[in-house]
């Protein structure tokens, strides 16, 4: 693994000179790296891996295509796919492609070579479980990485109770049905996914104040997925986020805690609980009720 890792390194480094050739480069190198990462993974001993049912014959076979590479992750490896869409992957790879067959006659964007950047070191993260750290990387941090960044942990938090990887738009849609989340946040929630969309793929080209705005609606809206166990008159409620009513009550805090529990896990929320007289008296999260189960 210390192949793709020193050549996702070395990809990312170029970034930092910003000219033509260093982000043809760093983009090229880029792509390598992910190919380089998935064909490891995906030849590692079955005991390392877990994977089950890829014979040699098989594995010999994906190897030759990168799109069959792709789908054998999702087919092998969905748990390791989390906070990762595999058509922006094979995207870039297309892109890529054109600037290692056309030459000096094509020119990329440097925005969209540190979003691949930020992909390729989450997928790496997540098949080694072993993250590149900043400090061994030669390239600054941008608004860009910022907010990508941000949004692979959204996606990873609505996906931490899946075995298998969910669209986060299916997600979405599934939370709004639930009640989880208000009307006015499932809006925000579709307005970011297509801001993220449009950015990833070059469609816009935001400027600073556009990119720091869209990050902090994405953080409060991750917030508005909190729940709050609340005392109301002789009862305790669980109350969501930013929402006017109570969603239930009962007459004890300990079943409220344990419904709050309950949506906290379909939502891979907040449990924000508060006492009498509504100071907070403590903050968790599902996966840490998930540890004391």
């Amino acid at each position: 693994m210390t192949g793709p890792k020193e050549l996702l390194i070395h990809g990312i480094s170029h970034v930092k000179n910003n000219t033509d050739f260093d982000l043809r480069m760093g983009m090229i190198c880029i792509d390598n790296a992910v190919e380089l990462m998935i064909k490891t993974y995906l030849g590692l001993p079955k005991r390392a891996s877990g994977i089950n049912g890829l014979s040699r014959t098989k594995f010999n076979d994906i190897v030759q295509s990168f799109p069959k590479l792709l789908d054998a992750l999702e087919k092998y490896c969905s748990g390791k796919i989390i906070g990762i869409d595999l058509g922006d992957i094979e995207w870039f790879h297309r892109l890529r492609n054109e600037l290692y067959h056309n030459g000096n006659g094509i020119t990329v964007e440097k925005n969209k070579v540190l979003i691949y950047a930020e992909i390729a070191k989450n997928l790496f993260s997540n098949l080694f479980e072993i993250p590149i750290i900043e400090s061994e990387e030669s390239s600054e941090n941008t608004l860009i990485g910022e907010y990508i960044r941000n949004w692979i942990e959204f996606e990873k938090m609505l996906n931490s109770k899946e075995d298998n990887f969910v669209p986060l738009f299916k997600r979405i849609r599934e939370l709004k049905n639930q009640g989880a989340i208000s009307e006015s946040t499932y809006g925000e929630l579709v307005d970011l996914n297509k801001f993220r969309n449009e950015l990833v793929h070059g469609q816009i080209e935001p400027d600073e104040k556009s990119l720091k705005n869209m990050t902090i609606v994405l953080k409060e809206s991750i917030n508005k997925l909190s729940q709050h166990v609340i005392k109301k008159d002789s009862m305790w409620c669980v109350k969501t986020e930013n929402h006017k009513r109570e969603s239930k009550c009962f007459e004890t805090k300990k079943e409220t805690i344990e419904y709050a529990i309950t949506i906290a896990k379909n939502n891979s929320s907040k449990v924000v609980i508060h006492d009498p007289t509504g100071r907070i008296q403590d903050i968790r999260t599902y996966s840490e009720f998930k540890k004391q189960k």
